[in-house]
């Protein structure tokens, strides 16, 4: 009896310094992941002797919107445009939307529940 419980003993410290290592292990690389990828880019200071000459700025692509795409002109209510030029001929109405299909009452296929 005896050596059972020294047994459950050396497996409950076993279990806690298991636990406590990957505590700490855990704690060391979320702070190396934290301080290598900060979302800032560190540049490197270059220290030369000599002048370098400057290249031009780059531009993001990010930055750079695209022209907002032409508008048709207006039209007032006799299909002209407000500068009295005749409209070219505009696309038929759209159509109504198709009537609903009807429901008809038909027994069910399957029946659950019989012998």
């Amino acid at each position: 009896m005896h050596a059972r419980n020294a047994g459950l003993q050396r497996l409950r410290s076993v279990t806690r310094r298991a636990g406590a290592v990957a505590v700490v292990l855990t704690g060391i690389f979320a702070g190396l992941a934290a301080a290598s990828n900060s979302g800032h880019h560190h540049r490197r200071i270059l220290r030369r002797s000599a002048p370098t000459p400057r290249q031009p700025a780059r531009t993001a692509r990010a930055a750079t919107v695209p022209p907002a795409p032409a508008l048709p002109p207006l039209r007032d209510g006799a299909g002209e445009t407000p500068a009295g030029t005749p409209s070219q001929p505009s696309s038929p109405p759209p159509q109504p939307p198709a009537a609903p299909p009807v429901q008809a009452q038909a027994p069910p296929v399957v029946v659950s529940g019989g012998s």
